[in-house]
């Protein structure tokens, strides 16, 4: 139960555990994605549960202050998987990349398809709608044009040293494959998919309509990107807020944006957690099962 601004907000916790599974999957989905980046990369086989376990352990240090967590665990996890710290730093730029600029495309597009709703908020925002969605839809086009061409070209038209730089030895002399597998995108994009499930859901439970629970599903999309490249604050704690409560308080109510804010950055933490958790647990039986 939460109170803001006068009004009384309420959701069932039955809705919260609904949500939580989408965003269970995305986790995953994100992290299976990145394996694929990674044997791409490679140019050989990367073990599937230390592939998760590593990706996870990245994930949990990316709440320490200017992702610089996240940066040390993968590097310092670079032998586990039989890769150079170089390559897991290279992988961490065009997974963001791609991370990042289907993000935007995925929670604008959905927007787009909710019409009603938006209008509803852009009555209220004014020209700092339009603002908010010409920038964003810049930065994703800027984003997938530059991925686009790492799935499309092969690595033998990018310089040596990029190629070196971005590949393991054994992946150098696959000169004729591109440097992303094109399944990258469409990974991603199906991870963004579940966390506007997941979204939406709780705003369901929140009493909304479906529209407007899918209106904000893509917030949240685009809440979670803006909140990664506030780089120096961590997992952007407090801007994902900021962001989902400003453009949903229109549709839904301020005191209703507070609870949909907060209530998502619980699920995205408890999911992070929960698979974590999982993961090592799933490690841990395997190597007393292996002795």
């Amino acid at each position: 139960m939460g109170r803001f601004d006068a009004a009384e907000v309420s959701i069932d916790p039955w809705w919260f555990v609904v949500a939580f599974v989408p965003g269970g999957v995305a986790v995953l989905v994100q992290a299976f994605a990145w394996r694929r980046l990674m044997m791409q990369l490679a140019g050989g086989p990367v073990p599937l549960l230390e592939a998760f376990v590593v990706y996870l352990d990245g994930q949990m240090a990316r709440y320490t202050p200017g992702k610089i967590g996240l940066l040390a665990v993968r590097a310092a996890a670079a032998p586990r998987l039989g890769v150079s710290p170089r390559l897991m730093l290279g992988s961490l730029f065009i997974e963001v990349l791609s991370w990042a600029g289907t993000g935007l495309l995925v929670g604008l597009s959905i927007l787009a398809c909710t019409s009603p709703a938006l209008a509803a908020g852009a009555r209220v925002w004014g020209t700092a709608a339009e603002d908010l969605q010409a920038i964003a839809l810049s930065l994703a086009f800027a984003a997938l044009v530059g991925l686009v061409g790492l799935c499309a070209i092969p690595r033998a038209r990018f310089p040596d040293r990029l190629v070196a730089w971005l590949t393991s030895a054994d992946g150098v002399s696959r000169r004729a494959e591109p440097l992303v597998p094109a399944s990258l995108p469409l990974l991603h994009g199906l991870h963004w998919l579940c966390w506007a499930a997941s979204g939406g859901v709780l705003v369901l439970g929140l009493g909304a309509s479906l529209e407007v629970a899918g209106f904000a599903g893509g917030v949240l999309c685009l809440a979670v990107v803006l909140s990664f490249l506030a780089v120096v604050v961590p997992a952007g704690a407090g801007v994902r807020e900021v962001v989902i409560s400003v453009l949903t308080a229109p549709v839904l109510g301020a005191s209703a944006a507070l609870v949909f804010g907060l209530t998502a950055r619980a699920v995205t933490l408890l999911a992070d957690v929960a698979c974590w958790a999982l993961l090592h647990l799933v490690r841990l039986r395997v190597q007393q099962a292996d002795e």
